[in-house]
């Protein structure tokens, strides 16, 4: 893992070394951005930083005659033909990202448990040229070994003076992908990588949904994919832990999260604003091989999210009761009869009662697992 995304830092190099000279300024874009790959009229629909997107019109979606091209020409090549490109657009805390995709049938998985990357979100705190993998927060949207990978890096936001140590507890000036503590009790990971930390957070499907098996899942059918983001709400300068995602494959729901933590309470004004298309396989094809991507569309889509109110038992701040919530009430229980936060009816002690409050608030929600 660590190679995988260290490796990852080395693509920074390679994306500045493309942007035209003097980072010309860039229009954003208005929702939806649509893009069928019919023309090479890049420029024109909002693609910059040298967009060099390849096409083919012998294998399109079936909604379309021609479809963006990644080919992979020899064994060891990292960029395939066509960089790929940018799109800035105008900014919002929540999205749908939908796309069509297919691979070869020599497409080889690395089998390290990374790569390629395929789709990247960049926010309004990076400049739109930045590189993705040290960055206020990027979030991937992409298929690794066969199986579907939602994931965060924010290492620009990494407190390296005390990496390594839980601050979720002490400031909102932290990470939240690694590095300075997970409040949403998802793993994390951080790494030195010359003389800066990054980090990640990754989401895998529990199954392989891009196989060589013949079936639905083959990986070298055309499989149309959705995924939808919002990130969390931020109350009184806290970042509440109820940011979502959801990804359906072929109109399937496969990954379903509602409780994810996406920035912390010291960047409120964090929005999305910037869509990346740059295909890189870091430890080298394995030979040459194809990725087709076809009927791309990015729409803004946010809601309303739930967020904590006084007296809900409500410990890990997602706006609702769950089993994490139980466990921490069970451990306080346990370590200290006199916390205060023990009192979830607020009668001025701990007792049954509260137990069972607790109960009527875990079965009385939408519990997770009763559907």
């Amino acid at each position: 893992m660590l190679s995988g995304w260290g490796g990852v830092l080395s693509l920074v190099a390679l994306l500045a070394a493309g942007a035209p000279a003097g980072l010309r300024a860039q229009t954003a874009v208005s929702l939806p951005f649509v893009e069928g790959f019919e023309d090479a009229n890049w420029d024109a629909r909002g693609w910059y930083d040298s967009p060099s997107i390849q096409t083919s019109g012998t294998a399109a979606a079936p909604e379309g005659t021609r479809a963006c091209h990644w080919r992979w020409s020899r064994a060891g090549d990292t960029l395939p033909g066509g960089k790929g490109g940018r799109v800035l657009f105008e900014p919002c805390e929540g999205l749908t990202f939908s796309y069509w995709v297919r691979f070869s049938e020599d497409w080889a998985w690395t089998g390290l448990g990374w790569h390629p990357h395929m789709f990247m979100f960049m926010t309004n705190l990076n400049g739109m040229y930045d590189g993705p993998a040290w960055s206020h927060l990027t979030i991937y949207s992409e298929a690794v070994d066969g199986r579907l990978r939602f994931a965060l890096q924010d290492g620009e936001n990494i407190d390296a003076a005390h990496v390594g140590e839980d601050l979720t507890q002490v400031t909102e000036n932290r990470a939240v992908a690694g590095g300075n503590g997970s409040s949403d009790g998802y793993p994390t990971d951080y790494y030195l990588s010359g003389t800066v930390y990054a980090n990640d957070k990754i989401w895998d499907s529990d199954s392989l949904y891009l196989s060589n098996a013949a079936g639905p899942y083959n990986k070298s059918g055309w499989h149309r994919m959705k995924v939808h983001f919002q990130l969390n709400s931020v109350v009184d300068g806290k970042g509440i832990n109820n940011g979502v995602f959801r990804w359906w494959m072929d109109g399937r729901l496969m990954l379903d999260y509602e409780d994810v933590l996406f920035r912390t309470g010291a960047f409120p004004s964090m929005k999305i604003n910037q869509f990346m298309m740059l295909p890189y396989l870091g430890p080298g094809a394995k030979n040459p091989e194809s990725v087709w991507v076809d009927d791309l569309h990015i729409e803004r889509e946010e809601e309303l999210l739930p967020v904590p109110a006084p007296g809900k038992f409500d410990f890990d701040g997602n706006g609702r009761a769950g089993f994490r919530d139980a466990l921490e009430y069970l451990v306080l229980s346990v370590q200290d009869r006199s916390d205060p936060r023990l009192d979830r009816n607020r009668d001025g002690s701990f007792d049954i009662l509260d137990t069972l409050d607790l109960l009527r608030q875990l079965f009385g929600l939408r519990a997770r697992f009763g559907g």
